[in-house]
């Protein structure tokens, strides 16, 4: 009804959430539950296995659950294998994987995507495509992505530094998550001191990141650090 305009207005999105969750019902749905309770009994490679054959068939949970396992195994032991990967290439592996489910909204793997090109996991580092990702999260009232792409407003990571845009993000990551509010107040303090740097000083960045880049050049020149 939704796909042709019968008795509500047409909408093809709409549809497709609807023809989506019917899809996902189908008798697939068992293998889903093969692979969690390998989880459960311990096993790991034969329950990725199956979560990896049905996210390459667009299932959602799926592609979101093999991201994470395979993300988690990475941030625990990169070095060692699992399902055939290590290292950098496990990395791009599940970054392929949080992509998929966030073209299906999962703002969970939104965020993650954020951070996999915040600190270079397995991708180039890319301010700027990280701070897409964490907008599209905080849209969805994710704390976490909101502290984050206030950071980034608050150093000029990827964006123009703005402390004015940087406290409104910290205002939304505290009312989207109470846990946010200790965080934040650190953060406002920070903020505060950035702002002061700039008025007094003229310039437009970030003493934080300036105090780094000069330690970064004295060490390049060798001086060292008692």
């Amino acid at each position: 009804m939704h796909l042709n305009g019968l008795g509500t207005a047409a909408s093809c999105p709409v549809a497709v959430q609807f023809l989506k969750a019917v899809a996902e019902r189908g008798p697939w749905g068992s293998m889903l539950m093969e692979a969690h309770d390998g989880l459960l009994g311990g096993r790991e490679e034969a329950p990725l296995q199956l979560y990896a054959s049905l996210a390459e068939g667009g299932y959602e949970v799926a592609q979101s659950n093999v991201a994470f396992l395979l993300d988690e195994h990475y941030m625990a032991s990169p070095d060692s294998q699992v399902v055939g990967l290590s290292g950098e290439a496990l990395a791009q592996r599940a970054f392929s994987f949080y992509k998929a489910a966030a073209a299906q909204g999962n703002v969970a793997a939104e965020l993650r995507l954020g951070d996999y090109l915040y600190y270079g996991h397995g991708v180039p580092v890319d301010f700027e495509g990280a701070a897409h990702h964490y907008r599209v999260a905080a849209e969805s009232r994710d704390a976490q992505a909101s502290f984050d792409l206030a950071y980034m407003y608050t150093h000029g990571l990827g964006l123009p530094s703005d402390v004015h845009l940087a406290e409104r993000h910290y205002d939304q990551a505290m009312d989207a998550s109470a846990d946010a509010y200790l965080p934040v107040q650190l953060a406002l303090l920070e903020l505060r001191l950035v702002a002061w740097w700039q008025a007094h000083t003229g310039r437009s960045d970030s003493p934080v990141l300036a105090a780094r880049r000069l330690l970064a050049t004295a060490w390049a020149r060798g001086w060292g650090i008692a």
